[in-house]
């Protein structure tokens, strides 16, 4: 994805803040799991923001 990032940035697309892939809610734990915990704990507060709006 980091190769394609550049790439769409480079070409200015109204849209790109709206692609998304998403992955199971277990390998999302996983990846924010191993995370330093004060970065953890923001990324957890901010998704649980985003689902309760």
């Amino acid at each position: 994805m980091r190769t394609k990032q550049v790439y769409l940035t480079d070409h200015p697309n109204p849209y790109y803040q709206d692609i998304m892939i998403r992955i199971p809610d277990a390998a999302a734990k996983s990846i924010v799991d191993r995370l330093d915990k004060p970065l953890s704990e923001v990324v957890t507060k901010s998704v649980q923001s985003y689902l309760a709006a």
